[in-house]
Formats: C-alpha cells, sequence, structure tokens
C-alpha cells in the first residue's frame, strides 16, 4: 500500500514522466515479453542472444561491433544465434550500415531485451559486448570487414579537390572539447570530464612540423569548439568544411596514422588498424585498462597536486587512488588539477610515431631505462606484453617524476 501510494504521489508530480514510464512499460509487456517467453522455451533447441549494441557515441557503437566480430572470428560466439540491436539514436548512420552487413540490425528487439532484462537478467540471453579491448582481440593487422570500393572513390575523389594524390601520406588528428556531446547529447551534462580537454591549437605546431615531413594533415570530428586557423594548404580542417558520416570511416581507412586523445574519434582509424598516437591521456592508468598495438605511443596528462604546489610523481599519481579516477570533480576535492602535454611534447610524440610506421623507431640504452622503470611503476604492463609505447622523449623531459 505504500509502494502504491509513493508512485501516485511521483505521479501527480511528474505527469509526463509517469506517462513515459506507463508507454514504457505497456510497450515491453506487448512487445517484449512474448518473444522474450519464446527465447526462454526454445533454449533447448536454439540457445538465441540479444545483443546491444550502444549506438549514441561514436567510440561506443565501434569499439563494441569491432569487438564482438574480433571475437567471431576467433570462435567466440559459437553456439548462439545473436540478434542485434541499436540502443539509441546511431551517432553515424554510414557506421551502423557498416557494421550491418555482418550484424544486421533490428530495432524491435529492443523490448524483448528489456523484457528479458526484467524477469531473467542472468539467463544468458542479453549480451553487450566489451567497450574496451582487455584482451587484445583487437592487436592484429587484420580488419573486419573491407570498406567498399564505392566509399574509397568518393573519398579519393574529395581529397583529390584538396590536391591530395593516392600515394601522398595523410595524418589524422583531433583534439577533444565538450561541444561534441553537448551537441549530440544535450539533456546530459558532460562536464564531469572535461578534465579530459585541450585546445585544438596546442596540436597545430605539431601538425606543421608532419605536414614539412610531407604529410597531409586532416582534422576530424564531427563537432567542434574552433576551426583550424592556418595558411598552410597541406591542413585540411575537415571538421569546418563539411563533415560527414561516410568520410569519417574513409579517412580512418585511408589514413597512415591519427593522433589524437583517448576519445571515441581514434576508433575510426584503430578500426582499419592504423597507430595513432595518444596525447593528453587520462585518466592517468587509461592506456593500462586496454591491450593496443606496439605501434601505438603515448603521453598522460600531467597530475599537479595544489596541496604539495607541485605535480605528484608518476608513482604518487598510481598510490593516490586517483590514476584511474574519471570524474573531473573528485579530482578537484583531492586538489588535482591535470596539466596539458606541451606543443612540444605534442610534436615529440608525432615524430616519435612517424620513425615508427617507417621502420625507423629506435631506443637509446637511457630510454630503456627509463622507459623500464615507468612501467613497472605501472605493474610491468610493457608493449611487449599488448600495451602501448610511452613517449620516450616526454620520459626524458619528466624523469624526475619517476
Amino acid at each position: 500500500m505504500n509502494n502504491l501510494i509513493r508512485i501516485i504521489k511521483k505521479a501527480i508530480k511528474n505527469p509526463r514522466k509517469a506517462c513515459d514510464v506507463l508507454i514504457h512499460n505497456f510497450l515491453m509487456v506487448c512487445l517484449g515479453m512474448p518473444p522474450a517467453l519464446l527465447i526462454l522455451l526454445l533454449r533447448p533447441i536454439v540457445f538465441v542472444r540479444i545483443v546491444e549494441i550502444q549506438a549514441h557515441k561514436l567510440g561506443d557503437l565501434v569499439i563494441r561491433c569491432d569487438i564482438y566480430l574480433s571475437e567471431k572470428r576467433l570462435g567466440r560466439h559459437r553456439g548462439f544465434v545473436d540478434l542485434f540491436f541499436l540502443n539509441g539514436k546511431p551517432i553515424n548512420k554510414a557506421v551502423t550500415n557498416y557494421f550491418g552487413t555482418e550484424m544486421t540490425w533490428r530495432r524491435w528487439l529492443k523490448w524483448p531485451f528489456v523484457a528479458l532484462k526484467k524477469i531473467a537478467p542472468n539467463s544468458g540471453h542479453l549480451h553487450l559486448p566489451r567497450s574496451g579491448d582487455i584482451e587484445g582481440v583487437l592487436v592484429t593487422d587484420q580488419v573486419n570487414i573491407p570498406l567498399s570500393q564505392d566509399i574509397i572513390k568518393r573519398g579519393d575523389e574529395w581529397l583529390a579537390k584538396f590536391g591530395v594524390s593516392p600515394d601522398d601520406d595523410v595524418l589524422l588528428f583531433a583534439n577533444r572539447d565538450s561541444v561534441h556531446l553537448s551537441t549530440v547529447l544535450p539533456d546530459r551534462d558532460w562536464s564531469y570530464h572535461d578534465y579530459r580537454d585541450f585546445p585544438i591549437d596546442d596540436m597545430l605546431p605539431m601538425v606543421e612540423v608532419m605536414t614539412q615531413k610531407g604529410y597531409y594533415a586532416v582534422r576530424v570530428g564531427a563537432h567542434v569548439a574552433a576551426p583550424v586557423e592556418t595558411d598552410n594548404s597541406r591542413i585540411i580542417d575537415y571538421s569546418s568544411l563539411g563533415w560527414s558520416e561516410e568520410m569519417d570511416l574513409y579517412l580512418g581507412h585511408r589514413c597512415k596514422m591519427m593522433i589524437s586523445t583517448t576519445s571515441g574519434v581514434v576508433e575510426i582509424a584503430r578500426l582499419f588498424r592504423k597507430p595513432i598516437g595518444y596525447v593528453n591521456a587520462s585518466p592517468f592508468l587509461t592506456m593500462t585498462n586496454i591491450k593496443t598495438r606496439r605501434e601505438n605511443f603515448w603521453c598522460p596528462k600531467l597530475y599537479y597536486s595544489k596541496h604539495l604546489g607541485r605535480c605528484l610523481t608518476f608513482q604518487e599519481i598510481v598510490d593516490s587512488g586517483h590514476g584511474n579516477t574519471s570524474k573531473g570533480h573528485i579530482l578537484e576535492d583531492a586538489g588535482i588539477e591535470l596539466i596539458n602535454n606541451t606543443p612540444e611534447e605534442i610534436i615529440t610524440l608525432a615524430e616519435e610515431m612517424d620513425a615508427s610506421v617507417n621502420g625507423r623507431f629506435s631506443l637509446g640504452q637511457e630510454d630503456e631505462t627509463l622507459i623500464r622503470r615507468f612501467y613497472d611503476i605501472l605493474g610491468g604492463m610493457t608493449p611487449e606484453e599488448g600495451f602501448a609505447q610511452i613517449s620516450a622523449g616526454f620520459l626524458r623531459k619528466h624523469q624526475s617524476l619517476l
């Protein structure tokens, strides 16, 4: 009786929300319960799973589909009949169409998924692919789905307008700001991870250096806070010149490498197994939570302690328990401010990556010693074990933090 009274009071206080809940439950019962019960009844004959793919964020959409297909290629999903649906409005329909050649999307499966979650949540009939490659199933040269020749042809024609020939090397670059998520998901407060942001201007000195090495540099990102201000004809501000869903896929396929940060846009390059440089990586331990290619490089943001009046050592960051803290207000309450990589540090990482992709990268004895000390602090998670390569130049500059 008390529960009923509470429900009535909530409905009176917020009738719109109460109406939404009522419609949701009605659809779950009418559209979801019959197929959910059928799935349970058929279990002795055929094991059906409903696979949910989060579609409203590019990183989630790409990585979950890519991991699922990689696991399937390795034989992980044998014995199941998997049915797929997209949860949320697709952030990029070209990407969902790309994966749709292997994963047929059925929107109505949302309702039996919700019903099964209600009546049999631990039955094994619900599957959510991982959002991080903790096992290294993507650490391979094999692309799960080749890009169509039609998309490649249209992409080549688009780049040709900027003087880019099929033989030219293309570098993708991007920063992270609050504009994208605030635009596509305006009803949510995303300020809790503004600490990961940094301005595009910090990337431009690196881009200038890389164009001098012969690259064409293409800035990617669907929504950006500011355009790239440059007179360099080899820098293409694709984000401000007519972004398209299909071109995201093409550029991930076309690039030689990408330099960005730990945000969803890098997944378009990883989808096609291209080397990635992660600058301003944060939280500090984020790159130890996933396995990646040895050709990938990274450097983290520094953690400045307002209480101590200095940057925390790498060991102090780990010991503080904030190495994986993902909410800015918690860091702020702890008196920790994250310091962006300098333009010079970003240049150094890019030059190391360029040397790596062209077979010229090597480490001196001093660098190897510093890198060993750094990975010892992280628990021995070395590139040999499937983790990204820390920038040697970054460690040389900050060896006092080791």
